[in-house]
């Protein structure tokens, strides 16, 4: 456990004004919390809610080592921008999220908030299954230097299975769109 603490602590996202930074003491408590009713059911040890943990803070530490925006990034879209479904983009002052990566542009989640629903946080990557929105050049975005919670889920001590996901909020970078550009 030592060890897997001092891996975290490494491992942890640079702060900077408005930026979330995430200790392994603090994914455990979410871990439990958040998935209290899978724990209990599944009378999960807390050595193995630390090993989840460790899980998530390995992969944390792999996916910031990727620059630009990612896929489970969040995006502060110009409001107004109409989405398929003849919507605003931002709806509530939510952020949308990067669901798909495509190099020169990204597609947002049709989900909003922190807690969009289905990201997946594999080993350096994050993978969305979901609805999608038109993409939007990835010229269109600066980094605000803010980081945002959102929400992720893994197998279980790694181990794939139905039934077998475990939640967590993890940071995120915040991009800010600049430039209306022309959607493709």
């Amino acid at each position: 456990m030592a060890k897997e603490q001092k891996r975290i602590k490494k491992s942890q996202m640079a702060t900077a004004p408005g930026e979330a930074s995430l200790t392994l003491e603090k994914l455990i408590e979410d871990l439990k919390t958040r998935n209290s009713h899978y724990y209990k059911r599944n009378r999960v040890k807390d050595n193995d809610i630390a090993k989840d943990a460790a899980i998530i803070a390995g992969r944390i530490a792999a996916l910031d080592s990727i620059p630009g925006i990612r896929v489970g990034d969040f995006l502060r879209l110009k409001n107004g921008q109409p989405t398929q479904r003849g919507h605003d983009r931002v709806i509530n002052g939510d952020l949308a999220r990067v669901a798909h990566d495509w190099g020169d542009s990204v597609q947002p989640s049709a989900e909003r908030g922190p807690c969009a629903r289905s990201f997946y946080l594999d080993d350096g990557e994050v993978s969305h299954s979901g609805g999608l929105e038109s993409a939007i050049p990835i010229t269109d975005f600066t980094r605000t230097g803010e980081s945002v919670y959102g929400l992720i889920w893994i197998f279980h001590l790694d181990v794939m299975g139905g039934g077998r996901a475990v939640r967590a909020m993890i940071p995120f970078r915040v991009y800010e769109q600049f430039s209306s550009g022309d959607n493709p």
